[in-house]
């Protein structure tokens, strides 16, 4: 499974700049909009502090991360679903991604321009999502002419089809993102979650040092969060200037730090657990002296998917899975302890991965 997550919002709001902090890019960052036209791609890797402790027992030679990647895509302005400002080229770079992270300025500085000419988070957040809306609409009324084509032409469309179709373009017609009408329809879920408004996503806000040292600042930022913590959306309080200067600490300053801005953890591995969250993701380890690794996969996904993220030989040729949990291994002290304890589960291909288990792959090497 590709995870990639696009970084989507108005011109200058700091998606760039974000992005190079994300990504330990270097990517053009300017004061003016359309800075950014072909998307930028980088990778983050997950700081998973389950994996630090696991590798400090097992001692291995390399440690794997898993990682997102990230896509840095250009501005978009309102009437982008016409055209305006390359609005086709950038829209199609977003249909691409699996979840989309939404850029909002927060902070206030008269030297970098706003296209609007103020700061209004939740003004440019209605913008794009309006947006993005709006070239659903498009598609989804050009998939209905077809639909209804076909059923009169052949008869061979479902009627069910077109119907959740009909209430789908009804629904964007009254400002709803196509995310409110899955339905548990395999087929027709797919079509909705390939759509703008049917993609996950959470939210950036892009802070200063002021909004979190200012009282006033404070509030203001935390009524921000708020009304979009409504929808149960996510919300990232994203700093630059501190997340620039926490990359080159150690340890302890950077707890130092996140302890004196009263942030619980950098926004960089926010960022992460939100991408995490949104896509349904959980982490599973695989160890070894050569190599101790993380890997992603989705929620509720089987033992042989599991074993097929690491390669398809081994699902192809999957005989077993040897399982201990996390605390197990962490509280008997490894592998081998975990065992002899008799906390190590053999399960088929058709187990249910959970949360953190270490699962050791068995399958036939000779085929």
């Amino acid at each position: 499974m590709s995870l990639e997550c696009g970084l989507v919002g108005l011109p200058n709001v700091g998606k760039s700049t974000i992005f190079n902090i994300l990504t330990k890019s270097s990517v053009q960052s300017a004061n003016y909009p359309f800075c950014t036209i072909e998307p930028h791609s980088g990778i983050t890797e997950f700081d998973d502090p389950r994996l630090s402790q696991i590798a400090s027992l097992v001692r291995p030679e390399k440690i794997r991360k898993s990682f997102v990647k990230f896509i840095d895509i250009a501005g978009l302005v309102k009437d982008s679903h016409k055209g305006e400002g390359l609005g086709n080229q950038f829209l199609h770079h977003i249909r691409e991604v699996n979840a989309i992270a939404h850029v909002l300025r927060v902070f206030d500085d008269d030297s970098i321009t706003h296209v609007f000419g103020d700061v209004n988070p939740l003004r440019d957040f209605e913008i794009i999502q309006s947006e993005l809306m709006l070239t659903d609409l498009q598609t989804v009324e050009k998939t209905l002419q077809k639909l209804q084509k076909e059923f009169r032409v052949k008869g061979s469309v479902n009627s069910d089809l077109i119907r959740q179709v009909e209430e789908l373009k009804s629904g964007l017609e009254s400002g709803k993102p196509a995310s409110l009408f899955l339905t548990g329809d395999n087929k027709f879920d797919s079509y909705v979650r390939n759509l703008l408004t049917g993609k996950p996503f959470f939210i950036i806000l892009n802070i200063s040092e002021a909004e979190l040292d200012d009282d006033a600042q404070v509030e203001k930022l935390k009524s921000i969060i708020s009304m979009f913590g409504e929808q149960e959306t996510p919300v990232i309080p994203f700093c630059p200037s501190l997340e620039e200067m926490m990359r080159n600490m150690d340890e302890d300053e950077r707890l130092r730090i996140l302890e004196e801005y009263n942030m619980p953890m950098s926004g960089v591995d926010l960022t992460c657990l939100a991408v995490m969250k949104v896509l349904d993701l959980i982490t599973f380890f695989t160890v070894g002296k050569k190599e101790t690794a993380s890997w992603l996969i989705k929620e509720g996904s089987t033992a042989l998917q599991a074993a097929a993220k690491i390669h398809s030989d081994i699902a192809k040729n999957f005989i077993k899975a040897e399982v201990i949990s996390f605390e197990d291994f962490i509280s008997y002290g490894g592998e081998q302890n975990a065992k002899n304890a008799g906390k190590m589960r053999i399960e088929g291909k058709d187990y249910i991965v959970q949360d953190a288990d270490i699962i050791h792959f068995r399958f036939n090497k000779a085929v």
